[in-house]
């Protein structure tokens, strides 16, 4: 028999604790209503600290379980809640699967014969509120699609949609109430992303530059480190692991030296940081440079070989004169840049080739089905800002701007032109993109090797097999299984 308690004492018989305003808690997690839960939802809620208390003993749950926990008990308070919201709506209400591919459980999925809906609950991060019209776009072929947020998470996509053509709706959602968003217009997204300055550049260390003068130009000049600087602190990398980075802290220069792991592994070698108040003494200045040539050896030596795709991208930069496709200037990594909604992000690399056209290249390994939302918040940012970037590589005018995928191989070292490089839902996306924006898809192979080999699948060319291993759902007969774009 279950026992709920009052207060906040516990005895041997209690399960479930009640606080005086409505709080529950397990000893091994709680529940804090919220201020549109209902009775039913409270009991739901109950249930599942209950069932999580008493499935049997053991350690008491982590952070991460208990957040796991109660974002599973969130979703199923939405999902109880999502025909009632897609009624009001005048949505479909039948619930909508595809064989073969699992949908996620952070969305609710509703279809007719016209209109697919896809729904997201409160508390969600900008990743899932997004993947609402990754996913939808890739399941809709034949179909409109209609994307229903919560309020005040939809203006990232509904500044993308306004750049597809594919017929996408916008609603927002409080959890009782659904309502429209209205289209937004062309100009109005490029005004939102449109900046004063490019953002970036050196990190200005000032006259205190001279403490680590010596050190930097030893980084500089070293063979196995690239620079690598943003605007708020130096850093210098081998093969995409940064192994030294320098900033200007309030009352000195701050370094570390080495790798700096977020989850540390007990054979790793702990990185060193130093806060410096004045020049960098020839002690301190050598176990520096010692860790760092540790950092480098591992690396190269593949005793280091994490963060793939860092790896790649330096592989993509050091080659860049051999096997890059027309690039008549330099090739810019992390170009800070403001995406659909406010966020900043990070370009991987822009360049500008010999007809003065603007490329804007993004890099993964594996399937990311945001990587063409990505790539068209990019491609937006740049287009709002083609003044700047103009006068950036010192031209007049850009020529046009072109979305670049790189997509690296799952295997570095052996080239495998059979194997799946792209998400099954990219196909579905770069389709719906609008007809005047360019993109063209490329396969980088033996990324990890001294050899590269980049290749293009075609400007304008709809991946199919075995770039990808397949589609959700095939399109109708007259969106074509390729399209091609003017060059």
């Amino acid at each position: 028999m279950m026992w709920v308690m009052t207060g906040s004492s516990w005895d041997e018989h209690g399960d479930l604790a009640i606080g005086p305003r409505g709080t529950m808690a397990t000893r091994q997690g709680h529940h804090q209503p919220g201020p549109e839960e209902t009775a039913a939802d409270l009991a739901a809620a109950a249930r599942a600290l209950l069932t999580a208390s008493t499935s049997g003993a053991g350690p008491a749950a982590t952070p991460v379980t208990m957040s796991a926990q109660r974002a599973a008990a969130r979703r199923a308070q939405f999902r109880s809640r999502a025909k009632l919201l897609a009624e009001t709506a005048n949505l479909p209400t039948e619930p909508y699967t595809c064989p073969g591919f699992p949908l996620s459980s952070a969305l609710v999925f509703f279809a007719d014969a016209t209109t697919l809906a896809v729904l997201v609950g409160g508390g969600e991060d900008a990743a899932t509120v997004d993947s609402a019209l990754a996913y939808g776009i890739a399941h809709t072929p034949g179909r409109e699609l209609a994307v229903v947020l919560p309020a005040g998470a939809e203006a990232a996509t509904a500044c993308r949609i306004a750049y597809l053509d594919q017929p996408v709706t916008v609603w927002t959602h409080d959890g009782a109430t659904v309502s429209r968003v209205p289209s937004a217009d062309r100009s109005d997204v490029l005004t939102q992303l449109r900046e004063t300055a490019l953002r970036g550049g050196k990190h200005d260390l000032g006259a205190r530059g001279a403490w680590v003068g010596d050190l930097m130009s030893w980084a500089d000049q070293h063979p196995g480190l690239v620079p690598a600087h943003r605007g708020s602190y130096r850093a210098w990398h081998c093969a995409g692991r940064q192994l030294l980075s320098i900033r200007r802290s309030r009352s000195g220069v701050d370094l570390v030296a080495g790798v700096n792991r977020t989850k540390p592994r007990p054979e790793d070698t702990p990185p060193l940081t130093v806060s410096l108040n004045g020049p960098l003494d020839r002690a301190a200045a050598a176990r520096i440079r010692a860790l760092v040539e540790t950092g480098i050896a591992d690396r190269l030596g593949n005793r280091d070989s994490g963060h793939a795709e860092h790896r790649l991208q330096a592989s993509l930069s050091n080659h860049w004169d051999t096997i890059g496709r027309g690039a008549a200037r330099r090739l810019e990594r992390e170009m800070p840049a403001r995406r659909p909604g406010g966020r900043t992000g990070y370009i991987d690399f822009v360049t500008v080739d010999e007809t003065d056209r603007l490329h804007v290249i993004e890099t993964k390994i594996g399937d990311d089905e945001f990587l063409v939302l990505q790539g068209l918040d990019y491609w937006l940012w740049a287009t709002a800002n083609a003044d700047l970037l103009a006068d950036h590589f010192g031209l007049k005018t850009l020529a046009g701007i072109r979305i670049d995928l790189v997509v690296g191989e799952p295997d570095g070292t052996a080239p495998d032109a059979t194997a799946p490089v792209l998400s099954s839902y990219a196909p579905a996306q770069l389709e719906a993109l609008a007809g005047d924006i360019r993109w063209e898809v490329h396969r980088l192979a033996g990324w990890d090797s001294t050899e590269p080999t980049l290749y293009s699948l075609g400007p304008g060319r709809i991946p199919g097999q075995p770039h990808i291993r397949r589609r959700p759902v095939l399109p109708v007969p007259s969106q074509g299984l390729s399209r091609l774009q003017g060059l």
